[in-house]
């Protein structure tokens, strides 16, 4: 591969980071990292699921995953149920509290987006997000397991 290409993605990555405020240690100005908010969406989005479905989505540590879901569970934004089919396997959910909390991030997410564009031309919204579908059509072709340097 072209040393070009590679300087032009890593070039790519850190002019859209910043863009989007992806560098901030708190996600839209929460209590919450992009990661742990990232998780209250997924959780959000399926209703309800094992950990490790979300651990594999994100590609994120057992650990780290685990943190999450006690400080979740201490300020009441997920409950754990054991799994009736695996007395060692977990079900999480969102309360009523951590729904409310995801949409508030959610729409939060969308305003940003909306902020970030505004000057963005009209006529280039749709070549815009057109780009951007296509960065993730060829990504996601990519096996797993050799997407973690994209990452980097």
């Amino acid at each position: 591969m072209n040393d070009d290409i590679v300087l032009k993605i890593r070039r790519f990555n850190r002019f859209y980071l910043p863009v989007m405020n992806l560098y901030e240690s708190s996600y839209l100005h929460s209590d919450y990292s992009m990661t742990e908010s990232r998780v209250l969406y997924e959780l959000y989005r399926r209703k309800e699921c094992a950990a490790d479905d979300i651990i594999r989505e994100l590609r994120i540590d057992k650990g780290y995953m685990s943190r999450i879901i006690k400080r979740f569970e201490k300020e009441e934004l997920l409950e754990r149920e054991r799994s009736k089919t695996d007395a060692r396997s977990y079900k999480i959910r969102l309360t009523e509290k951590g729904k409310h909390m995801t949409k508030e991030l959610t729409d939060k997410a969308n305003q940003g987006i909306r902020e970030a564009i505004r000057h963005v031309p009209k006529e280039e919204y749709v070549r815009l997000a057109e780009a951007m579908e296509t960065i993730e059509r060829i990504l996601a072709a990519v096996p797993e397991d050799a997407q973690a340097g994209v990452r980097q």
